[in-house]
């Protein structure tokens, strides 16, 4: 018996959900002078996001924003990663980054934040990915803010994938 569209994304979502909740506690309201998570902040980098153009992995739109992604990140006091790999898109090869930002924690145990920054590869239009790859990246950006270089409870992993993470799962055939 298959099991029902709702019950699938259910499973789906339960488990970032639980991720979402253990932050909480490391976004402190803003009058015990810690960080707080500022929505219009967020917003204002989603709009720098979508100004560099279509992030088609390789691009100088893709390059553009993985550096905003570094400066913005390192101002809040973390250290950024990058992970460089070429990946076999139906297109050929292409060059793509990951980029890992830690915030560390006092207890074992790693929560892991990922989203992606770059757009889907379309043709016939421009997509500059508003709400795909755009939103998440600007929202992950202010997370990094919010949390700061480090936290009580678990470290934190903000992961921002190249290549749609399609690349990432087709390459360990995951799908």
């Amino acid at each position: 018996m298959r099991e029902s569209t709702s019950n699938c994304r259910l499973r789906r979502v339960l488990p970032m959900v639980a991720a979402l909740l253990a932050l909480l506690p490391a976004c402190k309201p803003a009058e015990s002078g810690g960080p707080v998570f500022q929505g219009a902040r967020a917003y204002a980098d989603l709009k720098q996001i979508v100004a560099f153009g279509p992030r088609e992995p390789g691009s100088p739109a893709s390059l553009a924003a993985r550096e905003f992604i570094r400066k913005e990140v390192e101002a809040a006091g973390l250290e950024l990663q990058e992970f460089p790999f070429v990946a076999q898109a139906p297109q050929g090869p292409v060059n793509m980054v990951n980029l890992v930002a830690e915030v560390k924690g006092t207890e074992p145990g790693i929560i892991l934040l990922t989203n992606h920054y770059d757009t889907k590869v379309f043709r016939d239009f421009a997509f500059d990915g508003a709400n795909d790859g755009g939103s998440t990246a600007a929202w992950m950006i202010e997370m990094a803010r919010a949390l700061g270089p480090a936290r009580q409870g678990r470290s934190v992993w903000l992961c921002w994938f190249d290549g749609e993470l399609w690349v990432l799962c087709r390459q360990h055939r995951v799908v």
